[in-house]
Parts: C-alpha cells; structure tokens; sequence
C-alpha cells in the first residue's frame, strides 16, 4: 500500500465511548518508513487513500477505494520543467479536470493552467494566472486571467493586481488593473496600521502589546478621526468589552474554555447561555434573558442535538448509529419527519418521508453533484460541466407543466448567457476587469459603469425597440455608503435621492425629489442604543399609506426586553393618532396573541392563534393559516373556510406553485434567485444580472410583449416603475419601514409579494413574513441561539431601514447594486461583528467541488471597516483540509493536508500575510448554523493566492 517504500505500517485506531455510551472508532495507517498517513478510515467507514513518490509528494488521493460507484479519484504528477528551473505539478479532479501548476526554481508557483470545460467537454488548457516576484521572493504582479468565448473564439480577459511593500516586508500598495489603489502603513514600533482606498476615508488600528486590536479610529479623507471604537481584554486576551462611542459600550464575560457566557448590551440588558456540561465545545444547552429562558436544547455525547425547545414547543431528534443528522424529527405538533443519507457522500441526504410527501434526492457518486430530485409535485433534473457549474436543468410541475434552462459560463465560473423557462436568453457581456458591463435580455439591454473604488456607478436600462431608457448615476460617501441616486428617464432628471448616516453607519435622513425639485419625500430615522428603530418621520407630495388607508406622519416605536415590539404610537396627517399594543403569550414571551388600537378605524382588538410548532394559524385579519409538516405554509383560508390560495414547493424547500381559484402561478429560480414567473398566460422573466433587478419583461400567448423599467433604492425597493409602451405614465411606489406599501408583484427589498396575501415568502418559501404585523409567521428555531438575535419572530433585529433578510433566516446582510455584501451591514458573530465586502465564493486552484468551503473575505471586525480578513467553513474539531506546498528533506511537497483552522489557513494565504493571521474566533453550528473559523490578516491582502481550504 503506497508504493515499495512504505511496506512497514502502523495502524493507529482511535475508539471514544461518550458519556451515553455511543462509540465512535477511526483508523488511521502510516508508514513507518516517513509517517505519512496512507489510509484513513473515518467514524463512517468511509475510507481515504493516499500515495506519495519517493520524495513524499501526494500522487494519488481516493475516496472509497473498492467501492466502485463511489470510488473518486485524483491525482498529481510532476515533471522536470523542460529547459528550465522549477516543475509543473499536473492535478486531475474527480471528473479528469486538470490543472498545472508551474513553479520556479524556489518552487513558488509562477503559473497555473487549467482545462477549459467551458464547452461542456474537457478542452485545451489555457493560462488562468500567472505570479512574478521580486529580488527579495516577495509576490509583486498576479495577474488573474478568465477566458470567454465569443463565437468560435475564446478571448482572454486579464486583470492584473500589483503588490508593494515597505521596508518592514508588509504590504503597503495594491494597485489593480482598473485603476483602484488601496494604501497601508503598518508601523510595528508603534503598533499600529492604517489601510483604505486611496482617495477615501481610512482605518487606523491600533494594537496592544500582545498584538491584539485596542482601538480603531476611522479617518476622514483629510486626516480628521470620524469615529472611534475601543476594544478592552482579561489577562488571557478575550474581548470582553467593546465601545463605540461613549455611550455604548458591550460587555462580554466568558468561562474558562473561551466560551461566551454572558453579554450586556448598552442598554443593560443581560443575555446568557449556558453550555453542556459534557463538553468544552461550544454546545448551549440555554439562552436566558434575566431569569426567563428563551430556549433550551439537549446533546449526546457526540454533539448532536437531541431536543430544541422554543417556549413550550419541542422538537425531537432521534440519530441511527454515527450519522451526523436525524434519522427521525418529530415536532411539537405531533409531525414526523423521517430522512435517510448516503454514508458515502458524507451523509448526503437521500429521502425525506412525511405525512404529506415523500421526496427523493439522487447525486453524481463521485462529485456528490445532486443530479435529480422529486417531490409530490414537482421533479426536477440537472446536468453539469465537468467544473461543477450547472448547464441544464429540467422541472417537471404536476406530470404536466415542464420547463428547462440554460447556462454557459467563462472559465473563472462567471455566467456568460442563460437561457430561462420562457426561452429568453440572457447574455452578460465583461470588460476587461471581469465586471459586467452589458447585459442583453429580449430586447433590452443595460450598461453598466464603475467608479475609481471598483463600485456601480451608473446603470442604464434601454428598450432598443421603443427606443426608451432608465438611467440610474450612484454617489458614494468617503466610507463607501451610498448618499445619492440620480434617476432618469431618457434625457429627463425623474428623482434625486439623497440619503446621510450617522457614525453608527445606521441611515437617519432619505430625501427623495422630483425633477423639478418637488419633495416627494422626507424621511428621518432614529434608534436606541441597540440600533433599533424608534422614531420614523414621514412628510412629502406622496402620502404614506397604512393598510387602513390612513396617511402616515409619524410612527414611534417601543420594545421590550425580548426583542417584541410593545407599543407603536401613529400620527397621521390630520394629528389623530392611534396606539397600538402588542400583548404576548406568558408561556412564550414572543408569541404575539393580541392587538390593541385606539383609533376608530381600526379594529379594537385583533386576536391570534398559534399551532403548537409556534406557527400562526389566524392573522390579523381573521384568515386561516396551514402548514405542512415541515412547517411551510400550505394553505390560506378566509374566516368562513373558503380557500384563497395554496402553496407547493419542490424538494429543495422552494416555493414553486401557487394555486388560487383557477389561476396557477408557477415561480422559477436560477440558484436562490426568483428569475421568471409564469401565471396563466403570462410569463414573465426578470431583467437581472442574477444579484439585482432592474425591470421584467411580459410575453403573452399572443406574442406580444411588454418591458418594464424599475428605479430602485439600495435595498432594490422599487421606487416607481413605466411600461415602455406608455413612458410618461410613471407609477410610483412606496413603503412604510417595515415594507408595507403599494407595491406591485416585486416590491420591498426586491421581493416577491404574494399578490393575495400581500405577505412576503422570504427564502423563496422558507418563511412568511408580515409587513402588517411586522414579524415572521414562524420561528426561527435557530434564533435563541444565535448571538444577539433571541427573538424568533423578529424582522431584522427591529432595524428594517439598514438591513434586509432575504433568506427568511435569522441572520441579516444587505446587499449594494453591484451585487456584493454591504461592507457596513453586519453579520453577529459571538461577541464579534463581522461585515462582508464580498459575497461568498468558491475559493481553488483547481478546486474539487465536493470538498470546495465557501469562503467570505471580509474588512470590518466589531462594525469597524477597515481589517481585512477571511472566514472559512470547518469541521466540527476545529480542522480543515489545504492544499500547500512545503520542503521536506530538502524536495518540495505538494498536496492535500490536514491540520488546525488556523495552520492550514496560514499555510494557504499568500506568504506575505500569512504571519499576519490572527485566528479571531470559531463557531459551531449551534451558533451559526456550520463551524466556521475567522481569520484577520492584519495589515496584508486578504485574498487567497498561494493555495485553497477544502472542507
């Protein structure tokens, strides 16, 4: 096994008994000649097989070798480079996808090549990035290269990223191919580094002796501090305590193992959690609030959850052997649900059985690709490129309705043309920077500009045949955040928007103008020391409207220590005001039973009710709610049990049908994104880049068709919308702050609205939300436990205005037009704050999809922008699997390894950062859903180069 070499073998087996008596065995063989693991079987039985050269180096990689159908392979091979110093080392992935590496002679990579599958076969290879360093072996030039085809050709696109460094070997300039500097000063007698774009506003960081950050103060443009946020530490070097201005400080108080176990927040409210008493990992068993406890869960002794309970409602969990995830859930309302998994494909699931389906779930045996998927109702079937990427997909709606889709992408994974259910293609043309620069869909088209910080500056929208068009020009402040949008239609200035931040980065003033300078709209904002909302002013030419009809002028705010909103105060246009109460269940605190109003329009109390999963089953206005078994909604019903509408999703939890009387509306998605519509003989497909919208174009039986043009804000509201066919008929549209509004089929945020309900199916049918009520229908069992989020029912943590929930989950993001995270709307992270600049992506040199983690580079920790970074997903020993090139008696080795998060995350960054990295934190999946582990670069480009980190 492994070659002549490695003959004598030591087999290592690791047996834990858990304190329930469950027992987990893994093998591990090694060589006894170099102590290279040849063999590994895993807790699953799942076996890895490994070989190396005479010089050490990974020639072959397999999973589930003998086993045929599962059997994957991949393999490396080096050469000599031919007339030259270095070698190539040759990667085949499971599908025989290739890539080279070319080194030099320090073995630094210099090149790397790889197949072009862009055609759906595996093609000729084509440079995909090339390295120079300097005299000093520092990276000074990687020029990243895409290759897209344009008819029988493909054209290289080339973007090139320029590094220099200053005399203490630290990044000091990055200059990319478009133009965008970004300046650092790192002074390590001093301690401290200041980084941003060159032009803007920057960060200084300053660092204690012990390395950690102590303070950040944001600088203006000239020099001037805007902002300052102080960070303080025990004597072991935890955060425990955060103050961004000094009336807000954060205090966190952890245990002996690290963990979080109690956080006040400014307005001196407690949360605590307390954790299994088994394990030092991070397992809460209980979040409380003051003596009252928000959630409880349980674990065995392999840390699986084993009961989750949310007020009086509790859900069971029972597991089969070492499977990672039930086998059986049985929820408070008495529903089962049973699954099955594939060992071999690290538990994939397989089928998922309850009382109203059973649904089934086939995979490529060697890529884990999910290949087909059925439900009741719907089945679907994919096809993908030797990479990975989707090319086909096939749904099947009630054995009648069937459509299909069509992709092609560039090299580097970016969507070149999509052909949609409807048979509208898409095509999506770059410049020489990889950035869009013309979308081309039916008959529009829309262009796209940039400005010197790489952000959307401009967006133009044509209707080439009616010879109209929507011109939208972005404003940036010296921080990055958006103060104005200008619109027009044709020539003709049709709204000015200008929005102002405080320096809590929280919006507190929207102005939106007319053409001709009418104010069509004032809005100001405030918040508590939790960045809720409290005060919302509202004056203008466009009256606010509530569902009652009512002309909005004011709306106050008021909460209580759960998160639950208690009072909102109304003033209206005439003065008249209305109090509405919210009044809770005493058995679960969050759970909204009953509304109070004190004005005659409204009625003057409105009773609730709940199922025992926590799910409303009669609104506000007397209709009747179902749910199926796996808590989505099913069914709509008025207060005389006449049926409004029903809802069926297909097996990957999507919303795709919605039945009311004798109009079915079907909803299709290319990924997570909502691109088409089909409602009787209407189909309607969304003129977007698949991150944002800006219009839709109508095609009737008949073949005519129509475009629609959308002006929107940043959060992709739709501010007012025209039919080309009828340009100066403009149809405006607003909002109240939790997304009430007169809005079309899409409104607040970008969203789908159900046009019976007017609610919204966030997460593409995951779960409802109400802007009437203003919460969710159901809760987020996830919430508890959550840092910060202890409210299972609340909307954007009470702050509607700054962030947007897209995914109908606890955890909140915010998205700019060009489609990437919002670098100043935050994602909690334990007693850490963490904000995105972009979103997540697939991170490789020749990456195995299976195995790929998603990884997020990042620029602020604790709401400070400014220190990059990355997150990366684990598993749950805190352990990851690289790529790496290292010396070993004297040859260099390259392949897969295994280690720490923070050793393979070291040894996959680029050289220059990676004594830089700080291992900030990891999670497990009871706080965050998956384990992730958080990386700071502190002073250096974040962005992976030299390697990967694969799960």
């Amino acid at each position: 096994m492994g070659g002549s070499n490695n003959r004598l073998q030591l087999k290592k087996t690791t047996r834990i008994t858990t304190y329930d008596h469950h027992t987990e065995q893994s093998d591990t063989i090694l060589s006894t000649n170099t102590g290279f693991a040849l063999s590994r079987t895993d807790k699953n039985g799942i076996e890895r097989y490994t070989q190396y050269d005479k010089v050490g180096r990974i020639t072959l990689d397999m999973v589930s070798p003998g086993n045929k159908p599962y059997e994957a392979v991949m393999k490396n091979e080096y050469t000599v480079t031919e007339g030259g110093p270095g070698y190539t080392i040759t990667t085949a992935d499971f599908q025989g996808l290739q890539t080279r590496h070319h080194t030099d002679g320090l073995g630094r990579i210099c090149r790397v090549e790889r197949q072009d599958d862009s055609v759906g076969a595996l093609g000729p290879f084509r440079v995909i990035q090339e390295r120079k360093y300097n005299g000093l072996g520092q990276c000074v030039v990687v020029n990243s290269i895409d290759w897209l085809k344009e008819g029988d050709k493909s054209i290289e696109h080339r973007n090139e990223r320029r590094l220099e460094y200053d005399d203490w070997d630290c990044l000091c300039r990055m200059t990319d191919s478009s133009g965008t500097v970004i300046l650092a000063k790192t002074n390590p007698v001093s301690m401290t580094h200041v980084e941003g774009i060159q032009g803007e506003g920057q960060t200084k960081t300053e660092f204690n002796d012990f390395g950690a950050v102590s303070r950040k103060v944001f600088l203006k443009s000239d020099g001037n501090a805007y902002k300052k946020v102080d960070y303080t530490y025990d004597g072991l070097g935890r955060l425990v305590e955060e103050t961004n201005n000094p009336k807000n400080t954060t205090t966190y108080q952890l245990d002996g193992f690290g963990r979080l176990v109690e956080t006040t927040y400014p307005t001196g409210r407690k949360i605590s959690i307390q954790y299994a008493a088994h394990s030092m990992s991070v397992l809460p068993v209980s979040t409380k609030i003051g003596d009252y406890t928000m959630g409880t869960q349980s674990f065995d002794g392999s840390s699986r959850i084993t009961s989750l309970t949310l007020g009086t409602n509790t859900t069971r969990m029972t597991y089969n052997g070492n499977e990672p995830s039930p086998a059986t859930v049985r929820t408070a309302q008495g529903d089962k649900l049973e699954m099955s998994y594939d060992p071999a494909l690290n538990y994939a699931v397989t089928s998922v059985k309850s009382k109203d389906e059973l649904e089934s779930y086939h995979y490529d045996r060697r890529s884990s690709a999910l290949l087909a998927l059925r439900g009741s109702s719907v089945a679907e079937v994919r096809e993908y490129l030797p990479s990975g990427l989707l090319a086909k997909e096939k749904t099947q709606i009630d054995r009648k309705k069937q459509f299909s889709t069509q992709s092609t992408y560039s090299m580097a994974g970016k969507l070149r043309t999509y052909t949609d259910v409807h048979g509208q293609k898409l095509e999506i043309q770059y410049d020489q920077f990889g950035r869009p620069k013309q979308v081309m869909q039916g008959d529009s088209r829309t262009t796209f500009a940039y400005d010197k910080s790489n952000r959307l500056s401009e967006r133009c929208c044509f209707d080439d045949v009616k010879k109209q068009s929507l011109k939208m020009n972005l404003k940036y402040d010296e921080f990055g955040r958006e103060i104005g949008r200008i619109i027009y239609t044709g020539n003709a200035l049709l709204y000015q928007l200008t929005q102002d931040f405080n320096n809590m980065n929280l919006l507190t003033n929207r102005i939106l103008q007319s053409g001709k300078d009418e104010l069509l709209r004032e809005e100001s904002f405030e918040y508590d020391q939790q960045c809720r909302l409290i005060d919302y002013k509202y004056r203008g030419a466009q009256p606010m409207m509530d569902e009652a009809g009512q002309k909005i002028s004011r709306q106050q705010f008021s909460f209580d220590k759960y998160d639950n909103l208690e009072r909102i105060v109304n003033t209206f246009e005439d003065r008249s005001q209305n109090t509405r109460s919210y009044f809770y269940n005493p058995e679960n605190p969050t759970q909204l039973i009953k509304i109070t109003n004190t004005h005659k329009k409204y009625a003057t109390e409105v009773a609730l009710a709940y199922n025992r999963n926590g799910c409303l089953v009669r609104d506000e206005r007397g209709r009747k709610l179902n749910y199926d078994a796996k808590g989505r909604l099913s069914m709509v019903s008025d207060a005389k049990d006449k049926v409004l509408s029903q809802y069926y999703y297909d097996a990957s939890g999507k919303l795709v049908c919605q039945k009311a009387g004798l109009l079915n509306t079907y909803l299709h998605y290319r990924g997570n994104s909502l691109v088409a519509i089909t409602s009787g003989d209407q189909k309607i497909s969304f003129l977007s880049d698949g991150k944002t919208c800006w219009g839709q174009i109508t095609t009737k039986k008949i073949g005519s068709s129509q475009i629609r043009l959308w002006a929107t804000d940043s959060h992709q509201s739709i501010l007012a919308w025209f039919d080309t066919r009828k340009s100066n008929s403009i149809k405006q549209q607003q909002y109240m702050p939790y997304g009430y509004g007169t809005s079309d089929s899409v409104g607040f945020n970008g969203q789908w609205k159900d046009p019976i309900t007017g609610w919204y199916h966030l997460g593409n049918g995951c779960r409802v939300y109400n802007p009437v009520l203003m919460r969710f229908h159901s809760p987020d069992q996830r919430s508890p436990f959550l840092p910060g989020e202890i409210n299972p029912y609340a909307y954007c943590l009470n702050d509607p205005v700054n962030h947007v929930n897209l995914t109908g989950h606890s955890g909140i993001f915010g998205t700019d037009d060009s489609g990437r995270i919002n670098s100043f709307l935050s994602q909690p992270l334990g007693p850490l704050q963490v904000t995105f600049k972009e979103g997540p992506h697939l991170n490789g040199l020749g990456g195995q999809p299976p195995w790929t983690s998603q990884v997020a580079s990042f620029d602020s920790i604790n709401g400070v922008p400014g220190l990059q970074g990355f997150m990366t997903h684990g598993d749950d020993s805190g352990r990851l699997l690289g790529w790496r090139n290292t010396v070993q008696n004297g040859a260099t080795v390259e392949g897969f390894w295994e280690d720490t998060a923070k050793n393979v995350a070291q040894d996959t960054i680029l050289p220059t950062v990676r004594y830089n990295i700080d291992h900030q934190a990891g999670f497990s999946p009871q706080q965050v859903g998956k384990p992730i582990y958080l990386f700071s670069c502190n002073g250096a480009d974040p962005i992976p180069l030299a390697g990967s980190i694969w799960l």
